[in-house]
């Protein structure tokens, strides 16, 4: 869901997902990062569903993608958190495909978890992002620089579909008119026509003599 184009949803999803996570506040945890101001560090952090702290830490790194596997990792390492809440896609992403970053693996490593855990992607624009940040930026002050916006080092568009609905919305918001008058448009469409069979037709036979 596009953070722009379908914010009317992600907000639905994050009312949901807040619902459900308070259900069963003590198996969840939200995380999230944050950039330090002109210093290459990044604050990760993971919170309960009521804002409460539950681990956060300082790592040096221009990735904000590692820096978000890194917070997921410090979830998963708590021992009484099975469902873990990102919202960062290519982290999840990572975690799915078994390629997180090596930060992020140590912290696995050391933790020894033995039990099935999940992780969930979390419209973080909305919801619980105001506990995250928070923690973040405290995180940022203590360390003696205050952590930056955390939303410059995302929300990149990963599949298909995303792109081309973003490109498709774009259009439609300049003009629809216009957008159906581009040339690239008009000669797929003219290609369509012509690749378009007629439905194919048989004279019935006739009837056999007696």
């Amino acid at each position: 869901m596009h953070p722009v184009h379908n914010r009317t949803r992600r907000r639905a999803r994050a009312q949901a997902l807040v619902k459900a996570a308070n259900l069963h506040a003590t198996d969840v945890a939200f995380v999230d990062a944050a950039k330090y101001v002109d210093k290459p560090y990044f604050a990760a952090a993971a919170v309960a569903p009521d804002g409460t702290a539950l681990n956060a830490l300082t790592i040096q790194t221009q990735k904000g993608c590692e820096v978000e596997q890194v917070a997921i990792a410090l979830a998963l390492a708590l021992p009484q958190r099975d469902t873990i809440f990102t919202d960062s896609k290519p982290a999840a992403l990572a975690y799915g495909r078994g390629a997180i970053c090596q930060a992020a693996l140590s912290i696995l490593e050391s933790a020894q978890i033995n039990v099935d855990k999940h992780i969930h992607w979390f419209p973080g624009h909305e919801g619980l992002k105001r506990f995250n940040q928070d923690l973040t930026r405290r995180a940022g002050t203590r360390a003696g620089s205050p952590a930056g916006d955390p939303n410059t080092h995302r929300e990149p568009l990963l599949s298909y579909h995303e792109i081309c609905s973003h490109y498709n919305w774009i259009n439609q918001r300049r003009s629809p008119d216009r957008a159906l008058q581009h040339p690239a448009v008009q000669k797929a469409q003219k290609v369509a026509g012509e690749l378009r069979l007629p439905v194919p037709t048989w004279a019935e036979p006739p009837d056999r003599p007696p």
